[in-house]
């Protein structure tokens, strides 16, 4: 990845993944396949979160 991404590369990357996104959920055939493709790209979206953003909360803080 880059070292330093400017702003027109993440936003023209955030709407390719929204379009994919779009793409799949229009699916009107593999209803499982859509399911299963949409639920494991917004739980990894957020675990990455929690794992990234969550845990640094805890150790910033001080214990009084």
């Amino acid at each position: 990845m880059l070292a330093t991404p400017n702003l027109f590369d993440l936003l023209a990357l955030l709407f390719g993944v929204m379009l994919l996104l779009k793409r799949v959920a229009d699916m009107d055939r593999y209803h499982a396949l859509r399911i299963i493709v949409l639920t494991s790209i917004l739980s990894i979206i957020v675990i990455y979160l929690v794992l990234g953003y969550g845990f640094t909360l805890r150790y910033n803080q001080r214990f009084v």
